[in-house]
């Protein structure tokens, strides 16, 4: 049969106090060692399982947190290996990381995106890995709800400034240019730029680009582009 074991049980048994055992549980440094050894011996023993909920509750925080993927089909090989990251480091922290994906329209005003109930329902996360391709009306939205979040900040679309978020992103502006200043350092100057500037992205390829070739004195050569593979994307 089934028997209940509770922290008074593992207390008891260990001779130390509740409170004991509850700073061995939470990894408080303020127990000696020999202390935490038997106190953690006994729990492996006894198989005692901590209430998740309850240590939540107490310690005012979720324990997880939420990487989601908006607007994209699948998971490719690049946020794959940027979850697995976040995974790894959430483990040195005890923390959970769940993954969703979410398509939501572009231009629906932020208080009226239906956004998933794990992010609206308040104490179920401590935080968001924002990534996909996202515009201002969700992350307006989950900075009304005051959820601390980090964005994906390339594939960000519309009036934000990245560097006014807290975001991660690669110099897409900063690459190019020294990509062009290369070229043009090997001799060349008959230099031009297959871009599609509808996306902030490309569009900072573009500046950049174009930085290397006016600091030279080099004229501009730009062929406009569609580029609608969006899986190959960050």
């Amino acid at each position: 049969m089934f028997e209940y074991v509770s922290i008074r049980d593992i207390a008891r048994r260990a001779g130390v106090g509740v409170s004991t055992v509850s700073r061995v549980l939470n990894d408080y440094p303020d127990t000696s060692q020999q202390t935490r050894e038997k106190v953690l011996r006994i729990i492996r023993e006894v198989n005692y399982r901590p209430n998740s909920r309850a240590r939540q509750l107490v310690k005012n925080t979720a324990e997880t947190i939420c990487f989601i993927l908006n607007n994209r089909d699948v998971i490719n090989p690049f946020h794959s290996r940027v979850l697995m990251g976040v995974a790894r480091y959430a483990r040195t922290l005890a923390k959970n990381v769940i993954f969703m994906q979410f398509d939501y329209p572009p231009d629906a005003p932020p208080n009226r995106l239906i956004l998933p109930p794990v992010i609206w329902e308040r104490g179920a996360l401590d935080g968001l890995v924002i990534a996909g391709t996202n515009y201002p009306n969700f992350i307006n939205a989950v900075k009304a709800l005051r959820i601390p979040f980090v964005v994906f900040g390339n594939n960000l679309f519309g009036d934000l400034q990245i560097r006014d978020l807290h975001s991660v992103w690669f110099d897409n502006e900063g690459g190019t240019r020294k990509s062009t200043e290369y070229l043009i350092e090997l001799g060349h100057q008959n230099i031009w730029c297959l871009v599609d500037t509808t996306k902030p992205w490309y569009r900072r390829c573009y500046d950049g680009y174009c930085q290397a070739m006016e600091q030279h004195q080099l004229r501009l050569h730009k062929l406009d582009v569609r580029i609608e593979d969006f899986q190959c994307r960050c």
